[in-house]
């Protein structure tokens, strides 16, 4: 008798055969008659007396996601069959910067949407939006603080009024690009005591203004925050 020997051949780029599985017939060994594809077909054996059907079964690759934070803290990476269902990891951190989501290419134009694992190994780049940092100093003299967002500011406190203003550091950041952040901060400069006085309410602002101008005078916007 001719033999037959059935193997698997076809592939995709994300699914490979795992068995070739047989319907219709019981034979040999692992050989019986299976169309939901859940016994192997073996081969070689002998052509049958009759017409057979030989069902591909497929297993799905495995495939992973490197993630690149771009300076920020590190993320372990996804692996996963091809066309499981994905979600994006826990943000990294970045000091200084606030994370602004993930991107299918380098030049972080392009952002990747988490859904089913791809054919394919990948990378998801992190893109980040600079922060802008507030400055804190001490005076000296009155032991008070005094903050500036103002870049341009603190190098001038630290080049003429050192003597009175210790900058202590970066207090805290600000998100410049948040929407939220619309309200003004208003500081105020007491002239009689050397110290600052900030405000976010605007009727507040405008009382000290109208009633307290002997004392205090408005120097700027400090910056703006979230209401």
């Amino acid at each position: 008798m001719a033999q037959l020997k059935v193997r698997p051949e076809a592939e995709t780029d994300a699914l490979e055969a795992a068995f070739w599985y047989e319907g219709e017939r019981q034979g040999l060994g692992l050989e019986f008659s299976d169309a939901l594809r859940t016994t192997p077909y073996s081969g070689p054996v002998t052509m049958p007396a009759a017409d057979i059907t030989a069902y591909a079964k497929w297993t799905a690759n495995s495939y992973t996601i490197t993630f690149n934070s771009n300076g920020g803290s590190s993320v372990t990476a996804i692996t996963a069959p091809y066309g499981s269902t994905i979600s994006a990891p826990a943000a990294p951190t970045k000091t200084g910067y606030t994370f602004a989501g993930w991107y299918s290419d380098v030049a972080l134009t392009t952002a990747y949407t988490f859904t089913t694992m791809p054919a394919g190994n990948t990378t998801a780049y992190a893109k980040w939006t600079a922060l802008m940092p507030v400055y804190r100093f001490y005076n000296v003299k009155t032991g008070t603080h005094f903050y500036t967002a103002s870049e341009a500011e603190k190098n001038n406190v630290i080049v003429t009024l050192s003597l009175t203003y210790r900058l202590e550091g970066i207090a805290y950041y600000v998100n410049t690009t948040n929407p939220d952040n619309g309200d003004p901060l208003y500081r105020f400069y007491n002239a009689k005591k050397g110290v600052h006085f900030y405000t976010a309410s605007e009727a507040e602002k405008n009382n000290v203004l109208a009633t307290l101008s002997s004392t205090y005078r408005l120097e700027s916007v400090g910056f703006y925050l979230a209401p």
